[in-house]
């Protein structure tokens, strides 16, 4: 089984994790094949059998590992969640059938089954829908009091705005403006707290940009979570006949540096890495801001590099050779800048 491109599957099954992790032990309304009748289960349950029975679960994680700052809605009836949870699987089966490339029998047998479910799933949504009941957003956006409480710890939106002043960062009103920033928090040698995401989701009004924000900052977090030194903890010593030197903070934080810098690029230059398959190699906008990884860092792309992205991510042929055409420009900004 392969996919044409995986950067919009990627972001469709962080929704639906994200929601079923927040809400999995709620009750909704689970459809039967008779979509007039139904009855309650979880939302860990009716999600897990969705999937399960169209041979799909390989593609979610199933695990609550990483921390939801968003907040749980507390008003939602067991109808609107049942619709909120419904589009969700809805979403990824639509995308997974744009998406996929059949390889086999069985993946042409599996197409059928989530093509099936796809429709169940749309009439179901219609008569819940048919009923009265309005669809809300899945999370509260807003930030609660307890967000906002003064503290000194990393999780404080203070610390947060801190670090944003710093950067000098006063708005976020696009996806390149969450990466943009992102690239600089990790050279300051940050990952990305409760109080760093909660001062970002201050500065920005749209909730899908939110959305993008928690969506990213996993990523992020994941990427460099093994190899991330605390800024505040750094305790490098040197041992030299028996006694221990402390490094000098200079050198502390350009060994940081280079490890961070150097981990985040194993990750921009792998096509099959989590953090490639966000971008649509097919779609310029992509295609420019997967580039700045390598404007903001002064280094060029390699040859083999360039066309192992063209080879393994890009399905447009025209699409190939405007890739090749922006690369040719970046390096060209790139080693006029170094002068």
């Amino acid at each position: 089984m392969r996919f044409k491109d995986q950067s919009k599957l990627v972001r469709s099954i962080y929704r639906l994790e994200e929601i079923t992790h927040k809400y999995g032990n709620y009750e909704i309304l689970e459809r039967y094949e008779d979509v007039s009748k139904s009855d309650l289960d979880t939302v860990n349950v009716v999600v897990a059998r969705q999937i399960e029975d169209m041979g799909i679960e390989h593609l979610l994680l199933w695990k609550n590992w990483w921390r939801i700052w968003k907040h749980g809605r507390k008003d939602l009836s067991t109808e609107q969640l049942t619709i909120i949870i419904y589009k969700a699987l809805v979403d990824l089966k639509q995308i997974y059938l744009e998406l996929i490339i059949p390889e086999n029998d069985k993946d042409e047998e599996r197409v059928t089954i989530v093509s099936l479910s796809v429709e169940k799933d749309l009439q179901y949504i219609k008569t819940l829908i048919d009923k009265g009941e309005d669809v809300k957003d899945a999370f509260d956006y807003s930030l609660s009091q307890k967000d906002r409480e003064i503290g000194e710890s990393i999780d404080s939106i203070l610390v947060g705005e801190g670090i944003l002043n710093t950067i000098g960062i006063s708005n976020i009103k696009t996806c390149d403006d969450v990466d943009a920033f992102l690239w600089r928090l990790a050279n300051m040698g940050f990952k990305v707290s409760r109080g760093i995401r909660n001062a970002m989701v201050e500065i920005t009004s749209d909730n899908e940009i939110i959305d993008y924000i928690d969506y990213r900052s996993r990523q992020y977090n994941r990427a460099i979570e093994k190899h991330l030194i605390n800024k505040d903890k750094v305790n490098i010593e040197i041992k030299i006949t028996k006694k221990k030197v402390s490094v000098p903070p200079r050198i502390k934080q350009k060994n940081y540096l280079i490890q961070v810098i150097s981990l985040l690029f194993t990750y921009v230059k792998d096509p099959h890495s989590r953090l490639c398959k966000t971008y649509d190699f097919n779609k310029v906008a992509d295609m420019k801001a997967y580039l700045k990884w390598f404007v903001c860092s002064g280094r060029t792309i390699s040859s083999p590099l360039a066309q192992k992205i063209v080879d393994e991510c890009i399905t447009d042929d025209n699409a190939k050779q405007q890739f090749l055409d922006l690369v040719n420009e970046t390096n060209n900004q790139i080693i006029d800048s170094s002068y």
